[in-house]
């Protein structure tokens, strides 16, 4: 419980801002917030709905979730993105577009898997489902598979080595 009330307080409020000296332009990742979620529910199921720094392990996953839709998920162009802004906007150069459909899948998981854990399907409605996809170009039906980066707009990516 430490080290998550630790990791809520770095990851998921540690936010870039534009005033820092940086070597990249602002921006985050969902990261921080698919491993909250799958972290909440491992806690959850092990020790019941604890509260962690003031909330409830599902009051952490639904402030993920919000997150997720609200900053990272964009329906227009059917991708979760992989850095934003710190408004949750597109940044327009190429770490920016990046898209790395395998944490879009990952991130579907873990939202369906919260959906079936509710059994009502709350935290996961079937527009939410059907809006979380890894954009143009992930080569699921051309390539016969999922791609490792993508462009959001089809262009070449440029740099693979982030995580």
């Amino acid at each position: 419980m430490k080290t998550f009330c630790h990791l809520s307080a770095l990851q998921l409020h540690a936010r870039c801002h534009a005033g820092q000296v940086r070597a990249h332009p602002p921006g985050e990742g969902p990261g921080p917030h698919m491993i909250a979620i799958v972290t909440a529910q491992e806690l959850r199921a092990n020790l019941g709905d604890a509260q962690v720094s003031g909330r409830t392990c599902t009051e952490w996953i639904d402030t993920s979730i919000a997150a997720i839709e609200r900053d990272f998920l964009k329906p227009e162009h059917q991708a979760l993105m992989e850095i934003v802004g710190p408004g949750g906007e597109i940044l327009d150069h190429f770490d920016g577009r990046t898209l790395n459909p395998g944490h879009a899948i990952e991130c579907a998981w873990f939202l369906l898997h919260e959906g079936r854990l509710r059994a009502d399907g709350g935290s996961c409605p079937s527009e939410r489902r059907s809006s979380i996809g890894c954009g143009p170009g992930a080569g699921m039906r051309k390539h016969g598979g999922v791609l490792y980066f993508t462009d959001l707009r089809g262009g070449p990516v440029q740099n693979t080595g982030m995580t």
